[in-house]
């Protein structure tokens, strides 16, 4: 995962496509233990995370969340930054 500028701010809050990838960033370093390489893609981190090994049903919608953000070039919205923060309880 490659880093970002420290502030990307519209309208003095963090947007809904820079929230999305906060949260991915945190959930990956939180379950990996050592720094993730940056040549992997999201679905082997998330492999090799063991993000899927539970039968967790929330990681393929985190994920295609994330794809969507970060290689879709369409904006998300509010509304799937709230789907986001609903998966994470």
């Amino acid at each position: 995962i490659r880093r970002l500028p420290r502030v990307i701010v519209r309208e003095g809050r963090l947007s809904p496509n820079r929230k999305i990838r906060r949260f991915y960033k945190r959930l990956i370093r939180r379950t990996l233990k050592e720094r993730p390489p940056g040549y992997e893609t999201p679905l082997e981190l998330e492999i090799r995370a063991g993000l899927y090994e539970d039968g967790d049903e929330k990681m393929p919608k985190i994920h295609e969340l994330y794809e969507k953000e970060r290689y879709g070039g369409e904006q998300c919205t509010r509304e799937e930054v709230a789907t986001l923060s609903c998966l994470s309880r």
